[in-house]
């Protein structure tokens, strides 16, 4: 599968060579490698599954596409075991998401002297990542003690309406207030309340069946309603962009 330059949509390569186009500056890329042009955020329409080698997600699994794409992208490595696994129904961990993010957006990791989180240290995995996304204001973690550093809590599981809002800024959807919300059990002044309005109307989530239909904010996102969910923001269109 191969995306045109020039349309800001993103690139995988098959073999070294130079990537140039209307909108893109000349670079070198490796086998397998994935760019990105300049772009607002845009994936083409997908044409089909994408073929992966994660040995427990069939073809028929609800989010093997997604999963696929996320692959294919290198947002998501899975386990290095043989066969590879990729375990979609294990609980994203905060220290994952940032991982996740910074890959999806190409947001390069910072290696920042000084922490922004009391509990993350220089020698965490995930330092440089959390740092990045800290640094471009999608994360702000928990207050601290007094003049303490906040908190980031790593190994925290993440929720779906912490995403809703790791998402609407990543993203730079703006977010909706609203009296009226999507939701049955999402009320206007739940503190996520305008993030989770602001993704659903760009597409990015849809919810559970019903009339309304319900969101379970306090839910815990999986790895793979987590490729969904970055599937779906990396194909908002421009308009529903900043």
């Amino acid at each position: 599968m191969y995306l045109a330059p020039g349309l800001g949509f993103w690139i995988h390569t098959t073999s070294t060579g130079t990537l140039s186009g209307p909108s893109a500056s000349s670079s070198t890329l490796a086998v397998g490698q994935v760019a990105a042009l300049p772009r607002a955020g845009l994936l083409p329409p997908m044409a089909g599954p994408v073929l992966m080698d994660f040995d427990d997600v069939s073809r028929d699994y609800w989010a093997y596409s997604e999963i696929g794409e996320m692959r294919w992208l290198g947002v998501v490595h899975g386990y290095s075991v043989i066969p590879p696994i990729f375990r979609p129904q294990v609980p994203v961990t905060r220290a994952q998401m940032a991982v996740f993010l910074c890959r999806a957006y190409l947001i390069p990791g910072v290696d920042s002297p000084t922490p922004s989180f009391a509990d993350v240290s220089p020698d965490h995995w995930a330092y440089r990542y959390i740092e990045a996304l800290h640094a471009a204001g999608i994360v702000q973690g928990y207050p601290g003690d007094g003049d303490e550093l906040p908190l980031y809590c790593p190994d925290f599981t993440v929720s779906r309406d912490q995403m809703a809002v790791f998402l609407m800024r990543a993203t730079g959807l703006d977010p909706i207030e609203t009296s009226e919300m999507p939701f049955a059990d999402v009320t206007p002044d739940h503190w996520a309340a305008p993030a989770i309005a602001a993704i659903k109307a760009a597409g990015i989530t849809q919810g559970y069946p019903g009339d309304p239909p319900t969101y379970h904010p306090y839910d815990t996102v999986t790895r793979d309603q987590m490729c969904v969910y970055v599937d779906r923001a990396l194909r908002c269109p421009p308009n529903e962009q900043q």
